[in-house]
């Protein structure tokens, strides 16, 4: 092999290492920018609170029904929440199950790898988990076209009374 051929080799090996080398710090970059989120507790109603994306353009409100909306548009993330012991009305219950049926028409179940059922509406790409208590009577409906960001918000539901 001559040198001219050697030179080739180890000029080639330095880019093909230099490629590689900004290939790994974009994919740590983006890795870094997903889990940079910041969040904050919320309550729900007296019984349950929730993680949700620090944000200042958040709205929160509650209907004549009893129920509590959570609107983060900047997040994607919606959370609609009932408690149907502090709320017992018949119609607030109604409408809780109404807004449940209307976000998930249409959508199809899918377990995540933590064995949690979200539903995926096919033409939206919105994805949505309802739960509930029991205990506290809490029903709570979380709605986001971020997989990842529903999935915390799910995960970091507590139940039981909180201290204001």
């Amino acid at each position: 092999m001559s040198m001219k051929d050697k030179k080739l080799i180890l000029i080639s090996a330095i880019i093909i290492i230099a490629i590689a080398a900004v290939g790994v710090m974009m994919i740590a970059s983006l890795n870094d920018d997903n889990q940079s989120q910041s969040y904050t507790t919320t309550a729900l109603s007296n019984t349950s609170t929730i993680e949700v994306p620090v944000t200042t353009k958040a709205l929160k409100s509650s209907d004549d029904y009893g129920i509590m909306y959570y609107v983060d548009e900047e997040n994607d993330l919606n959370i609609t929440s009932f408690n149907s012991e502090k709320g017992a009305t018949l119609p607030g219950a109604v409408q809780m199950a109404s807004i449940r049926d209307t976000v998930q028409l249409g959508s199809t179940p899918i377990v995540t790898q933590d064995n949690i059922t979200v539903y995926q509406n096919p033409d939206s790409k919105v994805y949505s988990i309802f739960t509930g208590n029991d205990t506290t009577h809490d029903n709570i409906l979380i709605v986001s076209g971020d997989l990842d960001t529903l999935l915390h918000a799910y995960k970091s539901i507590t139940y039981g009374e909180i201290d204001f």
